[in-house]
């Protein structure tokens, strides 16, 4: 039987082999890392203009708010001195509608006690 040539294999070749294997798969590893590190670094760097662009739009809102707190203070203000001015003070409003609701109650009572009766229950004589 004539199996062909046989080529020795020697623990040395065998190393080498494997040496070699072992450097293409490091080789490849490493690209791998290399891209993995790249896709990050661009992740982090549109993480970063978004966080930049986030700030930024807060900003202008708290800016916003304080300017319509300001303009709310300047608004109300501004009302309670028309009011003033068309109706005096408030104590002096109130005691107004006091006196008209006082004298509307009046009115009505009279028109509900029949003829003839005092408001005291009693016939008038």
């Amino acid at each position: 039987m004539c199996y062909g040539h046989r080529r020795s294999v020697s623990p040395d070749s065998f190393a080498q082999s494997r040496a070699r294997r072992t450097e293409n798969e490091n080789v490849l590893v490493v690209e791998d890392l290399r891209g993995r590190l790249a896709e990050t670094e661009a992740r982090l760097a549109r993480a970063r203009a978004r966080e930049a662009e986030l700030s930024r739009r807060l900003e202008e809102m708290k800016r916003f708010v304080s300017v319509m707190e300001i303009l709310e203070t300047y608004l109300k203000r501004r009302f309670r001195e028309q009011q003033e001015h068309l109706f005096g003070s408030e104590e002096k409003w109130m005691s107004y509608w006091a006196f008209y609701l006082m004298n509307k109650l009046h009115n009505m009572a009279s028109q509900l006690i029949p003829f003839g009766l005092s408001l005291k229950g009693e016939v008038a004589v």
